[in-house]
Parts: C-alpha cells; sequence; structure tokens
C-alpha cells in the first residue's frame, strides 16, 4: 500500500513524458501517383472517328494512291511495293527477301462493300515508326489493320475508304471499340 502512491506517480510521469516526446522524423516521401485501379489490357489508344468527307469517288482513290508510300500492313512493318484501288476494293501487296535468297510477298484487299465499321488507332509504346493506324472491319472475314506516321494520313485513309465504301452501299456500323475509346 505504501508504494500504491509510488507507482501511481511513476505511471503518470512516463504516460506525461511518452506523450511529450515526439515520434522520430520521418524520410521524405513523395506521393505516389494515383494510377488506374484497372490494369492495362491494350496498350493502343481507340479514337471514334466519324471519317466524315464530301469527298468524290475519284478524290477518294486519288488520296488512297498518294499515301502508297505512307502506309504499311499492322504487323509486316515494310512498305508497299504495289497498290490498285478502283471502286470496287483497294490490293497492296509488299515483298520482303529471307535468308539472304528467298523473296517472299504478302497482300491484303480491302472489298469496300463488305466494310462495316473503321476504327482509328494510336500505338504510343509500339517500336516503329508508322505510330497512327486503322481497323478496317468487315461484315464477314478478318480485319485489315493498316498504320501511318500520322494521324492526318490515317484519316485521309480513313475518309477515303469510308467514301467508297458508301458508295458501294455497305452497311456502315458503330465498331466495336473492345473496352472504350476516346471520342476524337
Amino acid at each position: 500500500m505504501k508504494n500504491k502512491p509510488f507507482f501511481l506517480s511513476l505511471i503518470a510521469a512516463l504516460l506525461l513524458a511518452g506523450c511529450a516526446v515526439p515520434p522520430p522524423p520521418t524520410p521524405e516521401i513523395p506521393p505516389q501517383p494515383t494510377t488506374d485501379i484497372w490494369p492495362k489490357i491494350y496498350t493502343d489508344e481507340t479514337y471514334l472517328f466519324t471519317f466524315a468527307s464530301s469527298w468524290s469517288e475519284d478524290e477518294a482513290m486519288g488520296s488512297i494512291r498518294n499515301l502508297q508510300n505512307s502506309m504499311v500492313e499492322h504487323n509486316a512493318n515494310f512498305p508497299l511495293s504495289e497498290l490498285n484501288v478502283d471502286p470496287y476494293g483497294m490490293r497492296a501487296r509488299w515483298s520482303w527477301i529471307e535468308n539472304g535468297s528467298f523473296q517472299k510477298s504478302a497482300g491484303f484487299i480491302v472489298p469496300f462493300d463488305l466494310v462495316s465499321s473503321i476504327l482509328l488507332e494510336h500505338y504510343p509504346t509500339i517500336d516503329k515508326n508508322y505510330k497512327w493506324g486503322l481497323n478496317i472491319y468487315f461484315t464477314s472475314g478478318n480485319p485489315v489493320l493498316i498504320r501511318t506516321p500520322t494521324r492526318e494520313s490515317a484519316e485521309r485513309l480513313g475518309k477515303a475508304i469510308l467514301v467508297l465504301a458508301k458508295a458501294r452501299g455497305a452497311k456502315l456500323g458503330m465498331p466495336n471499340t473492345r473496352f472504350g475509346a476516346a471520342l476524337a
């Protein structure tokens, strides 16, 4: 019992001393930037663009021909060696040499009457020169993916394809934007 006042005063002194001492300094850590809570599934950027134009069919075909040296197929990354455009479709070919002696070639066809939608794409993380492009979807079959060096050339190509597709009576609709798109 004699020690009771001593213990009470000791506990009170420890509490007061503990509350009066500031915490040790912590190093300044800059706040982390806020990130999206959803993981990135695609590294490309998709833009909804109308591709509206008042071009005639001849102007549209001329525009595509003028862009021959400004487009590559998405995966191939070779310049087009041949490009044919008429009111019915666009046909492109490119060639390359493998193993020093084997020449190979490939190509794509865009039948204007089967075009169902067009998406404008930007590939900021791709390690190639042509960072803009178009995804051209058809009512049946696989899409054609074309890359261009600038947004302007991709828009011109999209406008030309849309003019020719409308002239052929294609049933155009909204493209599937996968997980979203920015309005351009």
